[in-house]
């Protein structure tokens, strides 16, 4: 009786502590997001299949039926049972391509060194465009992204071990509000400064607490909603184009009306209705299409994009709202955009509530770069935007007398003649940066630079400067905007001289363009 009590004391601590051994774990998880550039077979497309290797313990992804710019976005964990990684630590990676009969043939191999993940804090390293060789190690010209994470064995930390990323923050226990700024698919989080390698380690950090939420569904067919709205589009390609576009579900397809022009506005909602299992469910595609209802051709087909039910399952909400997607095309993915579509997609099941939209039309404040999803394959570049400001002339005094007066009383200086104190305001993508205030001068020189990080190609087009008086004490007044078009600067690199201003006064400008 005294051993039989002994055992149940043992076993009731370890159910009762369970959750935090499974936390001292170390743990190798591999995120396996995408390949790209996949070269066809005899028979047409392949139908990749990806296996991680660590130390002769194998996992392997699904596979993706018919593609060549395929999409897992799947996490394959490796128990490391306490040992820690060393600095000939090593990943090798084996994509195929699947048989249902007969033996999988290889497509390429790729060998990824650990050594970025030692230390004794927990890290998450991106290896991106990783190229795959083929039996004679040479280049296929396909590649395959990654994310990498780490748990070392727990210990106290090593103040010595730079470059870590902090990862305990990751368990059930944080509120939904902190995957506010997280990246997803696209680019959210990223600073004005760059892409940053935290990205990743919120990518790893989002579909984990992701998967966790899953594991609370009960795996048996229940009914789900899918909601897609289609809101505009922008920049599609062509001359003198009817797009529609098409949204295919589960089997369901839906359209929209047909547009004219390259920059339609649609605000359609399409619903669709699903009885799945949920882990069957996050398997499948939403697929949507750009078409030419103009053209009668076979390849009327202007972009597409895809994504799986289950990253938009795994958002705040169950949603991912207000999202720009960057069209392409599936044949060829290194001919860049094709456009770009504004939609909010939402996975509700039985008892959800939608989060709340908003509605109002895109403007120049919307943060276009950090709501920009990108398919597969497809990559832009971080670039330096550059504009020197020089001067402007003869602005008008925008305070009135009774305004000068209170500022008089608490203290500042009576100036009849200057009563304006301008700055220079640069908006695109939803960024502002700010010159210098010269105060009491209706012809300012700031002769200054002002560098804006934007992704390029990018798909907003006008640059908006906007020259304002600063009020201490009251709200700034616009003394007048004017626009810069980007796409003369992006095509000659050149410069762009004297553009008046639709407010008053007059102003020059020099805009150069570089990769960082």
């Amino acid at each position: 009786a005294w051993r039989l009590q002994r055992v149940l004391t043992f076993l009731s601590f370890f159910s009762e502590n369970s959750a935090a051994l499974k936390t001292l774990k170390t743990m190798l998880r591999v995120i396996v997001e995408s390949a790209a550039n996949i070269p066809k077979n005899k028979f047409g497309k392949p139908d990749p299949i990806a296996s991680v290797i660590f130390k002769d313990e194998k996992k392997k992804t699904k596979a993706i039926d018919s593609e060549l710019n395929p999409v897992w976005n799947e996490i394959l964990e490796f128990d490391l049972k306490g040992i820690a990684l060393d600095i000939s630590s090593s990943l090798q990676i084996i994509v195929k391509d699947f048989e249902t009969l007969g033996q999988n043939k290889l497509i390429g191999t790729a060998t990824l060194a650990l050594k970025e993940l030692v230390g004794t804090q927990s890290r998450s390293h991106p290896y991106k465009l990783i190229p795959l060789l083929n039996e004679k190690g040479l280049e296929t010209g396909a590649t395959i992204d990654l994310v990498v994470g780490y748990e070392p064995p727990a210990g106290p930390p090593n103040p010595n071990d730079p470059g870590g990323t902090n990862m305990q923050g990751t368990g059930d226990g944080e509120e939904d509000g902190g995957d506010e700024d997280m990246a997803d698919g696209g680019t959210r989080g990223l600073s004005q400064g760059g892409p940053s390698g935290t990205r990743e380690a919120q990518l790893t950090r989002r579909i984990t607490k992701g998967k966790k939420n899953r594991r609370a569904l009960s795996n048996k067919p229940q009914d789900f909603q899918i909601r897609v709205r289609v809101i505009e589009g922008r920049q599609l390609c062509g001359n003198n184009i009817k797009p529609v576009v098409k949204v295919h579900v589960c089997g369901q397809t839906h359209r929209t009306r047909i547009k004219r022009g390259n920059n339609p506005y649609f605000d359609e909602m399409f619903f669709y209705n699903i009885h799945l299992t949920p882990s069957e469910l996050f398997d499948e595609i939403i697929s949507i299409r750009v078409y030419d209802s103009y053209s009668l051709r076979a390849d009327s087909l202007m972009g597409e994009f895809k994504i799986d039910i289950g990253y938009v399952y795994d958002e705040p909400g169950h949603a991912a709202m207000r999202k720009w997607l960057l069209l392409n095309d599936p044949e060829d993915t290194n001919s860049g955009a094709k456009g770009y579509l504004k939609v909010s997609m939402f996975v509700l099941g039985t008892g959800d509530e939608p989060p709340v939209e908003n509605r109002e039309r895109s403007n120049d404040n919307d943060d276009v770069e950090s709501n920009l999803l990108l398919p597969a394959g497809i990559a832009l570049r971080w670039v330096t935007f550059v504009l020197k400001i020089y001067r402007a002339e003869d602005i008008p005094q925008m305070d009135d007398a009774f305004a000068q007066t209170v500022k008089e009383l608490f203290g500042a200086d009576a100036d009849k003649k200057n009563l304006v104190d301008p700055f220079v305001e640069v908006c695109f993508a939803g960024k502002k940066v700010c010159t210098n205030i010269i105060e009491k001068n209706a012809n300012p020189e700031w002769n200054q630079l002002i560098n804006l990080q934007i992704k390029f190609p990018s798909m907003c087009e006008k640059i908006r400067l906007t020259v304002y008086d600063w009020d201490r004490l009251t709200k700034n007044d616009a003394v007048g905007t004017t626009y810069l078009n980007l796409s003369r600067i992006a095509a000659s690199g050149g410069e762009v001289e004297e553009l008046s201003s639709s407010g008053a006064g007059a102003s020059s400008y020099e805009a150069n363009t570089g990769e960082t």
